[in-house]
This record gives structure tokens, sequence and C-alpha cells, in this order.
């Protein structure tokens, strides 16, 4: 018997495939596509959309949208190829300077841009992203960004063998997913399990699991001062803007 959610993509898709017909494709209709399979690890489907919506934005000779270059990113991470991730994110950056976009002032994009810092092992810039990040979402009070941004700490914080510290950001991030109604996708809760298993080796399961729960149980403000006291200050002159090669 088919479910809600799956009679809601055929339906999606029929209404996608009526738009082409009548040719009335529609950048926005097919990037949402995109997301919807995306988050249903059907990365195939998934990848078709995004393509055709960035055809459709060529064939109107319109710029290419940096919410459509995030989505197509945060594909290919999810997919485990960070180094295509890697290239989106220097088209990204290079799409929000062409436009003028202020992308300091956008958490989602500089939650992105941090993850294909990280993934590049370039950690100081990574950090510096994610907390201007988590500053700016904890500010609007937006639960979901700061997730992001705790979550992007807590991989930084593995990295450097401290695992335990990492558990209670990623808690505290839990919370907030639960609070945002925004959980994992299948393919996110794979890769964040694949990203985080090295700091669990690194201390007992009951250790992790009790750090994880001291995270869970700390209120927003907390979770954030936490997160931000963990690093320093940001040194002077990173790399900014993304090289090139």
């Amino acid at each position: 018997m088919m479910g809600e959610s799956d009679r809601g993509t055929v339906l999606f898709e029929q209404a996608c495939a009526d738009a082409r017909r009548l040719g009335h494709a529609n950048a926005y209709l097919l990037n949402l596509g995109g997301i919807i399979f995306m988050r249903a690890a059907d990365f195939e489907r998934a990848d078709r959309y995004f393509q055709e919506a960035a055809e459709v934005l060529r064939g109107r000779h319109q710029p290419h949208s940096w919410v459509l270059a995030i989505n197509r990113g945060w594909l290919s991470w999810l997919q485990g190829d960070d180094s295509a991730a890697g290239e989106v994110a220097r088209e990204l950056y290079t799409l929000l300077e062409g436009k003028g976009v202020p992308w300091r002032t956008d958490a989602l994009s500089l939650n992105f841009l941090a993850r294909a810092c990280t993934a590049e092992g370039r950690l100081a810039e990574a950090v510096d992203l994610l907390v201007t990040s988590l500053s700016l979402s904890a500010e609007k009070r937006q639960e979901w960004f700061s997730a992001l941004s705790l979550e992007g700490l807590a991989r930084i914080l593995g990295n450097r063998s401290r695992g335990l510290e990492g558990a209670t950001l990623m808690g505290a991030a839990a919370s907030m997913r639960e609070r945002a109604g925004t959980p994992f996708s299948p393919g996110e809760a794979k890769r964040s399990v694949e990203e985080t298993d090295h700091t669990r080796d690194e201390c007992s399961p009951d250790l992790w699991a009790a750090a994880f729960a001291a995270g869970q149980s700390l209120a927003f403000d907390d979770a954030v001062q936490l997160a931000l006291s963990s690093f320093p200050p940001a040194p002077d002159h990173l790399l900014y803007p993304f090289p090139t090669s």
C-alpha cells in the first residue's frame, strides 16, 4: 500500500511532468524536488532534478542560483564525494562574491563552506566559518542552523583528539534538531556516523554516551556558549577567498 509520503512524491513528479510538457519548467520547483529526493536518499533522482534546475536557469540566461549550488554540494557530500563538494564550494564562493551577496551573514552558506574546508584539512578556516555561523543563527534562535554548526565544530574537536567535548556538542545538536523538527535524513545519519566513528574509538562507549547525554540536557544558550568557548579567536590572514587549485 502506498503511504502518504509516497503519494505526495508521485503527485509532485506529476506536477513537474505537467510543467515540462507545458513549457513551464520551474527552477525553484525542480530544486525543491532535488531536496525531497536527497533527503529520501534517492541520490540519482536528486541529481537529475538539480541538473535540470541548472539547465532551466541557463536556458533563460539567468545566473546560477547559489541555493542550488549549496544543494548540489550537499548532495556530493552525502554521496561521499568530498572532492566534488569542494569544487561546488568554490563555485558557491564565486557566485556569492559576484552577486555581492554578504555571504558572511548567511548561516547555511557558512556551514557548507566550512564543511568543504574541513574535508580539505583547513581547520582554522572551518572553525572561523562555523563560529560565525553559530553566532548568527543563535542570535536569531535558528535551532537547525545552530545544530549544523555544532555538528561541524564537534567533528573538528574529534579531529583534535577532543572526542568527549565533541560528543557533548553532538548531544546538544541532537536536542536542537529535535526541537526544530529536522532530524537527520538517512544519508546525513550515515555520513555523521562515518565522520564521528574515530572520535568514539578514542574513549569508552559509556563515556561517549554520558558526554552525549550531558549535551542533550543543555539549554540552547548554554550549548552555544560552550561551543564558542571551546575554540580560541580566529588567527589573522585566513585563506579567503577559496584557492582555485
